[in-house]
């Protein structure tokens, strides 16, 4: 009996786990170097998550829908990836901003991972909202944001195949409104 169940149990996770998708996101930067950086921030990346939107599993990043509309879980290949993605926009905006990103700097930028998440049907959205606090070094917040970034996109003949490149503009979508915001004389009068 207890071998039977075993096994039963054995085949329930084996179908769970057939049923799951990964992916592999990445984020390619608007610009490639910092032109005469003006000013400097120590960035900090926290992923904070609600736990039915990848904050109790880390790697997961969204739901996929199979024909019948039945939902899977999509997860990326590493637990670390949203952090780093979160981390590789927000700094590129932060360059062009002409703000370089450089450890034990006086102001540090906590970029807290709010959202990071795609889910739909046939058609899906990506979404991607951080809270942002320019702080100085005793934990003073000197300026506050919420930015966000999404996009869309569609299944087409691949369950996954679409993932990337929507991230990718939901990113991209969220890099140029961070640059909006580290535009703002707000933000400037704290770095510079």
């Amino acid at each position: 009996m207890n071998r039977a169940i075993r096994a039963a149990g054995f085949l329930a996770l084996l179908i769970i786990s057939a049923c799951a998708r990964t992916v592999v996101l990445k984020y390619d930067p608007i610009v490639r170097g910092i032109e005469d950086p003006t000013s400097e921030v120590a960035l900090k990346v926290v992923d904070g998550r609600e736990p039915e939107h990848g904050g109790t599993n880390t790697a997961e990043v969204g739901r996929v829908r199979g024909g019948y509309g039945n939902p899977f879980p999509l997860f990326d290949t590493d637990p670390h990836k949203v952090s780093q993605l979160v981390r590789d926009a927000t700094t590129d905006a932060l360059s062009h901003a002409r703000v370089s990103v450089q450890p034990g700097s006086p102001r540090v930028l906590v970029a807290t991972v709010k959202t990071f998440w795609l889910d739909g049907y046939v058609g899906y959205k990506a979404a991607v909202d951080v809270e942002c606090q320019l702080q100085d070094l005793q934990g003073t917040v000197l300026w506050t944001a919420t930015i966000g970034g999404a996009a869309g996109g569609t299944a087409g003949w691949s369950l996954t195949g679409f993932v990337a490149s929507t991230y990718q503009t939901a990113l991209a979508n969220y890099a140029e409104n961070a640059l909006v915001q580290f535009n703002t004389p707000a933000f400037q009068k704290n770095v510079f």
